[in-house]
């Protein structure tokens, strides 16, 4: 179950820190893994935030977007849809850039990444095929 006081408390504490800071990131750590357990609780966790908690997630939100393409084809696609409603449901909420940014970036990578095996070349494939002077692995 997610800890909706501890995650929003690990919020607040990062805004007041410095990003070198070592707890910062720990902090952004312990975040995403509390936010990428379970959709539906990150969704209503996200509801229950202030506008300015949800502006000081945006450094998170690619990596649970990402988490929950992963982990359930079609997932990912209902949370963006979420987070869009979301960010237009509060105009206060600035995550709008960052939310296409990160669907065109998964879109992008979807689109040019190999979807099975066979669609990879070997090593000396590549090196004759990019004529490469270099072995690769």
């Amino acid at each position: 179950m997610l800890d909706y006081e501890k995650v929003k408390w690990m919020i607040q504490r990062k805004k007041r820190l410095h990003y070198t800071d070592p707890r910062f990131q720990d902090d952004s750590n312990d975040i995403c893994n509390a936010l990428t357990r379970d959709m539906n609780e990150t969704m209503a966790f996200l509801e229950s935030c202030a506008d300015e908690e949800i502006n000081l997630l945006s450094d998170e939100l690619f990596d649970v977007i990402d988490a929950f393409y992963e982990a359930d084809q079609g997932g990912g696609g209902q949370f963006v849809s979420f987070l869009k409603i979301l960010a237009d449901s509060r105009p206060n909420v600035e995550v709008q850039d960052e939310i296409q940014g990160i669907v065109e970036t998964l879109d992008e990578l979807a689109n040019n990444l190999p979807v099975n095996k066979e669609d990879f070349i070997t090593g000396a494939e590549a090196k004759k095929q990019f004529n490469l002077k270099v072995d690769l692995p």
